[in-house]
């Protein structure tokens, strides 16, 4: 039987009551197709980057937008139809790629064949569309916090520990046996992965260094040993999601 998972709600200082909202919507074409982005500011400081990349994984963002709403920070959304994959033309071809294994040509070419085509022109015109969105990250944000969600017996805090398969993507890990283990969150900052094991989540330290190269968002910021923390809960789990992100955004605060 899943464990229920009780948190503590966290009032954190730097909130505001009222937040000003402007929301852009930006096309950008890969290939022959148009590819939506919306991009969403919240108050005056964007030190915080939310990024969500798979348009499947709602409740996260649902989540995310009830913080935001009285705070500050910038979310950028892919725009695609509750789809998690992206597909595209290219010359009478059809690719599909999974946005969030994008960010080296090896994750581009890997997220390619492993949807069936692949092509150099199309390996550059995601790579194109991969630096367009890392554009639009403030260079001077203090921590990017992807969005993501997941389904039960999928991902989990189990697929990091040892004999499993990403166990060697990480340099550390840190299970609390009274919450789901599909509730995670992994992290490339030591000093966040801390806190965060502190008030007992399941937390994933990736090893920057010696992590598979496959094109992740993580994997991209770990190698530029910048502050990222990816947020994991099963779809629907809004309650439990809003709580780990106000102990993430916590975590981030009191070790500035």
């Amino acid at each position: 039987m899943k464990k229920l998972l009780a948190f503590t709600f966290l009032t954190v200082a730097f909130f505001c009551l009222n937040a000003q909202k402007s929301v852009d919507t930006l096309s950008y074409m890969i290939g022959e197709t148009t590819v939506a982005v919306e991009v969403s500011v919240f108050g005056s400081n964007t030190d915080i980057t939310y990024i969500n990349l798979h348009s499947d994984e709602e409740t996260s963002v649902e989540a995310a937008r009830k913080i935001l709403e009285k705070g500050n920070g910038k979310l950028i959304r892919i725009l695609n139809d509750r789809k998690r994959n992206i597909s595209f033309r290219l010359n009478n071809e059809v690719y599909t790629v999974d946005p969030n294994r994008i960010f080296s040509r090896i994750g581009i070419e890997r997220t390619l064949k492993a949807t069936k085509n692949s092509s150099p022109g199309a390996v550059n015109e995601v790579e194109k569309f991969a630096n367009e969105l890392l554009a639009l990250i403030p260079k001077d944000a203090k921590c990017v916090i992807a969005l993501h969600n997941n389904t039960e017996g999928g991902l989990a805090i189990s697929s990091y520990m040892k004999g499993n398969i990403y166990a060697n993507d990480a340099i550390d890990t840190h299970e609390n046996p009274q919450h789901d283990p599909d509730d995670f969150l992994l992290t490339t900052d030591r000093n966040i992965f801390e806190k965060l094991k502190s008030k007992r989540f399941n937390t994933v330290l990736q090893d920057n260094e010696n992590v598979q190269q496959d094109g992740s968002l993580s994997v991209y910021f770990g190698d530029k040993n910048r502050c990222y923390v990816n947020i994991e809960t099963e779809h629907g789990r809004v309650d439990v999601y809003h709580a780990m992100l106000l102990a993430t955004l916590e975590s981030l605060n009191s070790t500035r």
